[in-house]
């Protein structure tokens, strides 16, 4: 990765209208790419054998593609609204805010700017600038000896080559947050697991092109219902999360799970910075382990976040960052 790349992102107060990015994140790799098309003409002249140039139209859609990206306890709460729909603050207490984000519209958008510097020493700056940013789909996994990691697909009304670099600066005093202090819960009793993945569909139609003299897509909206899912893998105990599985009732098929992960040094007296996702009622739908050679028992555990009247979906983020 060259020295002096960057991941900058700007939230924005009219879709597609980009802005300068302000707030910078260490980040793994991207994979942002601009999306074109090219209309080739279907007539054919005497003698021709090869597509002819003036028959070919191009044109650009937007811009689509991942980023991979380690959470930490300041600065990165702006995510979850960009990841559910919906945030809102409370605190502070013992100097800590908690950030919530909950299952809401998909009407925020941001503008994103990555610098892909030129040459071997990475010396010369070339930032790719996209406007109209939206989270198509996303997964925040932990794992045993590793740090919670965000996976986020998305999709971009336009791109720009020309945009100055902006200044990056990080949030002070962060935090990785980490396996450490990670755990998950299944109806309120903590099981030991090796790995935990919560991955979500927003169900965004993003292929909304019109005749309009415009061939960028228009806002992405969602078409469908939001689907959330977990898994988890642990050791092969019992058969109580089986039974969850091979139940013939839906009281029976459900259960809550929540999984967090945390950072190490506390804020305030107590507290300690960190995410928890609640889902409130998951339908187990995969549960179960096999023979695979030696070694010890292992199961993985998959379900469906399921609305049950018990409560929202919520991603809380602890920080000592007043605002998201």
């Amino acid at each position: 990765m060259p020295i002096n790349t960057q991941l900058g992102i700007g939230d924005e107060s009219v879709y597609g209208t980009a802005v300068t990015v302000n707030r910078f994140f260490p980040f793994a790799s991207e994979s942002i790419a601009r999306e074109t098309g090219r209309v080739q003409t279907k007539g054919r002249r005497t003698g021709q054998r090869v597509d002819r140039l003036d028959g070919r139209t191009p044109y650009t859609i937007g811009a689509a593609g991942s980023v991979e990206m380690p959470l930490y306890g300041r600065g990165s709460g702006i995510w979850l609204k960009y990841l559910l729909g919906s945030i809102a603050t409370t605190g502070p207490v013992d100097t800590a805010y908690t950030h919530t984000a909950t299952v809401g519209p998909m009407s925020s958008s941001f503008t994103a700017q990555v610098n892909r510097p030129f040459g071997a020493a990475g010396a010369t700056n070339q930032p790719f600038t996209w406007s109209g940013g939206k989270v198509a789909k996303w997964e925040l996994s932990c794992e045993a000896e590793g740090e919670l990691t965000l996976k986020a697909d998305l999709v971009f009304a336009d791109e720009s080559t020309v945009t100055s670099l902006a200044t990056a600066s990080y949030a002070a005093n962060a935090e990785c947050l980490t396996w450490v202090q990670a755990k998950a819960t299944i109806a309120t009793v903590d099981i030991p697991v090796t790995k935990w993945t919560v991955a979500c569909d927003n169900k965004l139609k993003t292929d909304r092109l019109f005749l309009r003299e415009n061939t960028r897509r228009r806002e992405p909206v969602e078409e469908d219902h939001r689907e959330i899912t977990v898994e988890l893998e642990c050791d092969w105990d019992d058969l109580s999360h089986y039974t969850r599985f091979a139940s013939a009732t839906q009281a029976g098929l459900t259960g809550e799970i929540i999984v967090t992960a945390k950072s190490i040094t506390t804020i305030g007296v107590s507290t300690i910075p960190g995410l928890a996702i609640n889902l409130p009622a998951v339908s187990f739908d995969e549960v179960g382990a096999n023979v695979d050679g030696p070694g010890v028992m292992a199961q993985k555990i998959k379900g469906l976040a399921v609305d049950a009247g018990s409560g929202a979906i919520t991603m809380a983020y602890v920080s000592a960052d007043a605002t998201p």
